[in-house]
């Protein structure tokens, strides 16, 4: 038995079946045509395509993804590197697209420290919230400064933060203290 899939005809939009092999053989005169017009099989994928570039945009996509998720995994391993060092951990890496990630990751860090200092202020300091509190205000130091855990106290946390997040940070720091 034939396998057929019902597909919209972009002339008149009623249905019609469709055989598998006619959709290759559609594909093969389409990847032979491109091929004709100046057309180039992408490096990765096979698949004929048109433009400069030597990947195809679904492969070139994938790739760009595929960085991004390995810098901003770096960031969250070891956010005091630099883009040498990243460069060196990674391998293929544009200054720009380090600097985009990393202004992206201390976005969502401070993000992250006015929602823990809005929660602190209306229901009052939990020891989570002030565990949390001090990891990512560590984090964001860290990231911002570019230096080291073992070159990062409070008071270098303290004077990264902004004013807004420092008041909850210093009282979050005391209450803290006071447990020990």
């Amino acid at each position: 038995r034939e396998k057929s899939w019902k597909r919209l005809s972009s002339k008149d939009q009623s249905e019609k079946n469709v055989n598998v092999e006619d959709l290759i053989k559609e594909q093969e005169v389409w990847q032979k045509s491109l091929m004709k017009a100046g057309g180039k099989l992408c490096r990765e994928c096979g698949l004929v395509f048109l433009g400069k570039e030597p990947l195809c945009r679904f492969c070139s996509r994938e790739k760009t993804e595929s960085l991004e998720r390995k810098i901003r995994q770096l960031f969250d391993q070891a956010p005091w590197l630099n883009f040498q060092e990243a460069k060196k951990e990674i391998g293929q890496l544009e200054k720009s697209e380090y600097d985009r990630l990393k202004k992206e990751k201390r976005d969502q860090l401070i993000q992250r420290l006015y929602q823990l200092s809005w929660g602190a202020l209306e229901s009052g300091f939990e020891a989570r919230s002030k565990d949390e509190m001090q990891r990512v205000g560590y984090a964001y130091a860290m990231l911002k400064n570019g230096t080291r855990p073992k070159d990062t106290n409070n008071l270098a946390v303290e004077k990264a933060l902004p004013a807004k997040v420092r008041i909850v940070w210093l009282k979050t720091l005391a209450d803290t203290t006071h447990q020990i």
